[in-house]
């Protein structure tokens, strides 16, 4: 799993590439919430294009995330989700907790 990291529109944008299961959810998850304990950024988004799998435990992840940034005000979306991982979204009611956008564009404009 790889995390980049950039800045636009007055969101904290983090690349997600590879696969989020049991192995790699521990470094998203230290990634994330790094970015939410430092309190510079309230709102995250996910670029999710790269993004190939989502098991039970990156889902617990991106719950956890949510529900951490929520608390202090903040908010979590994220765009270029596949077919696939966007019904994992759908199943797990993530789309509930975390905004689901097409594009970028779409994100940075709400």
């Amino acid at each position: 799993m790889d995390i980049f990291e950039s800045k636009k529109g007055g969101w904290l944008i983090l690349e997600l590439k590879g696969r989020m299961d049991a192995i790699t959810a521990p470094q998203v998850r230290e990634k994330i919430f790094s970015v939410i304990e430092q309190g510079e950024h309230n709102k995250l988004l996910l670029d999710c294009l790269g993004l190939d799998y989502v098991s039970s435990a990156g889902l617990r992840v991106l719950f956890e995330a949510a529900f951490k940034i929520q608390d202090q005000n903040g908010k979590i979306g994220c765009y270029g989700v596949s077919a696939n991982v966007r019904n994992i979204f759908n199943l797990s009611d993530m789309a509930s907790e975390i905004s689901i956008f097409n594009s970028q564009e779409e994100a940075l404009r709400g």
